[in-house]
């Protein structure tokens, strides 16, 4: 064969080779065994990305709990905490003693690095100054919490000292009670010792760690402490840190007649939930790594687990300083719990108090089932916005509200409630049409749903007796569900303030046609002294007029002092034409007030 016929059949049979293995796994990968095979893991990687999590645990965390169990931790704030596994401190020491009336308060207790900075100051004066000793008052109890004489000391990490004192000869004397010092630093034939009581702050602002936060003194014994380092050349970095944390506290007495001494949270303590308030100072390093990690250790378990440690680990979450957990509490808004979704809910004010409502009404769509749509629903059942109304409207018209019993006809105790909240909400959706859906529940067999779809109809159509113009009065001996229906039925394609003014105007108030006009002011003032359903069809025009971001309902009393404030009758005159305008405020929010619910 030529070098020509070698090569074709070469060529040939590779494509042979080619096509011949590409049937093979055609045949194979198309075989009904094959396709069985496929099918189940296609089902099993569904069922596995649908599949709860696993158990809440993991090493890494386990450890980093363990680690935090076993250490003295300092929990909330100074004068809001508490102390765990605290550290005893000797009454009497080498350089250090506690005032006698504080062995029967128990007072004697911290975090080990409280008791080790009080043993270092009282060392370091001791040795500048032979024979010195450091005198103590109250530390904190031993599970920490409020103490009598004084609003702090609660979390292990604050305590008072007793200023060095020299008597009329010059000589230093333990006085073994406080004394209270003068602005001439004068305490009757007592005088304050700014040399021993200056070695005292040296030792205690140098210290590393802990970091001393603040040493609470009047304003005359902080201005003769600092004027003696500065006469005795101390280091500028040292008077300048003395001077940032030597401080006469404004909510509390002037401390002049001892030394209040508070070190900072440790980076254990803040993992832990201990809060700082105040500045940071320049001796002070932190590692925020402990507290990352137990944020991403507390929000898998607030988001995955058994109900009672998903509440906790919230809780704990929410003791965190400097840590954002509102992203955690909006995911926690669509949980099928609604234990957890309740406690998120409670949260809400304390995140972002300005967007309760906002998010609560953004996070009704996501709600997987009956019993967490309630507790999303029912704080903004009476919430102006578009999203609140359509959710009122889908509950209507796909729940069961007319049955009987509806708790019984969906497994659901939440849903007689949840009806006659949606049938609140549309009272207030200013759509006429939505009397359709409210007068049907006139009929149900639910006492609650009954009263709200009632109150519902009176608040959309500003009365409480059905009236069908011109006819007048409709026959009291017709039921009232039937008088509602033949009343809804006549008004319903009207505009809703058209149909408003002409209620007010039956009632007595003297409105003009066009409800929407300024010179109507002066007497929907006066409607809404009103009780319901007036007040609040006046409440919704003022607050137009004025600009303002207008939420929920007041009561008549309450929205008459606002509104007569913002819009008084005696400046409500139509102004002539050639007079300006009165320049509008824009976006004025109404002040928190108590609402109809």
């Amino acid at each position: 064969m030529t070098h020509r016929e070698i090569r074709f059949h070469s060529l040939h049979s590779g494509r042979l080779g080619v096509w011949a293995l590409s049937l093979v796994l055609l045949i194979t990968f198309a075989s009904p065994v094959e396709a069985r095979k496929r099918k189940r893991r296609k089902k099993r990687d569904r069922v596995a990305a649908k599949a709860p999590a696993g158990p809440n645990f993991d090493l890494g965390g386990w450890f980093h709990e363990a680690r935090l169990a076993s250490r003295s931790t300092s929990i909330g704030q100074a004068n809001r905490g508490q102390l765990v596994r605290s550290e005893k401190m000797d009454l009497k020491g080498r350089s250090w003693r506690f005032l006698p009336a504080i062995r029967q308060r128990g007072t004697y207790y911290g975090k080990p690095a409280l008791v080790q900075l009080l043993e270092h100051a009282g060392d370091a004066v001791a040795a500048e100054f032979p024979g010195a000793i450091v005198e103590i008052g109250n530390a904190g109890r031993a599970d920490g919490g409020p103490i009598v004489q004084s609003k702090s000391h609660q979390g292990g990490r604050d305590v008072d000292l007793v200023f060095f004192a020299l008597d009329r000869k010059g000589r230093s004397r333990a006085t073994g009670r406080m004394l209270r010092f003068n602005a001439d630093l004068k305490a009757g034939p007592y005088s304050l010792d700014v040399g021993r009581n200056w070695a005292l702050v040296k030792a205690l602002v140098t210290s590393e760690d802990p970091v001393v936060q603040w040493i609470f003194v009047s304003r005359p014994i902080r201005a003769a402490l600092l004027l003696h380092a500065r006469q005795a050349k101390e280091p500028r970095k040292v008077i300048r840190l003395a001077g940032a944390i030597l401080h006469q506290p404004g909510d509390s007495a002037p401390h002049s007649d001892h030394m209040h001494v508070r070190i900072f949270c440790s980076d254990w303590d803040r993992a832990a939930g201990c809060r700082d308030y105040g500045p940071d100072r320049s001796s002070l390093i932190r590692d925020d790594w402990l507290l990352e990690e137990r944020l991403l250790l507390l929000g898998r378990r607030a988001r995955h687990g058994l109900t009672k440690e998903r509440l906790a680990s919230l809780n704990a979450l929410l003791q965190l300083p400097g840590v954002d957990v509102a992203t955690i509490v909006d995911d926690l808004l669509c949980d099928a719990k609604s234990t957890i979704v309740a406690r998120a809910v409670s949260l809400l004010p304390r995140l972002r108090s300005d967007k309760e409502d906002e998010t609560l009404s953004r996070k009704l769509t996501c709600a997987p089932n009956i019993d967490t749509l309630y507790v999303l629903f029912k704080p903004v059942a009476t919430y102006q916005h578009r999203r609140v109304w359509k959710v009122a409207r889908k509950i209507l018209t796909e729940q069961t509200c007319r049955a009987p019993k509806p708790d019984e006809a969906t497994g659901s105790k939440n849903l007689p409630e949840l009806c006659a909240l949606a049938a609140q909400a549309l009272g207030y959706s200013r759509t006429l049409s939505d009397g359709l859906l409210l007068t049907p529940l006139l009929e149900s067999k639910n006492r609650a749903i009954r009263k709200r779809a009632l109150r519902g109809l009176q608040t959309l159509y500003t009365t409480r007796v059905p009236v069908v113009p011109p006819d007048g009065e409709l026959d009291e001996t017709i039921p009232r569900a039937e008088r509602w229906s033949k009343f809804v039925e006549a008004q319903h394609k009207l505009k809703w303030a058209r149909q408003a003014a002409t209620q007010l105007q039956r009632q007595g108030f003297a409105v003009n046609d066009r409800l929407m006009r300024k010179e109507n002011a002066p007497e929907l003032l006066r409607a809404v002294k009103s009780n319901q359903p007036i007040s609040f069809t006046a409440q919704i025009v003022l607050a137009r007029f004025n600009d303002l971001e207008w939420l929920r309902p007041l009561k008549a009393k309450a929205a008459y002092a606002r509104f007569s404030a913002l819009v008084p009758p005696a400046t409500i005159e139509v102004a002539p034409q050639t007079a300006k305008p009165a320049k509008a405020t824009k976006n004025r929010k109404l002040p928190e007030l108590p609402t109809l619910d």
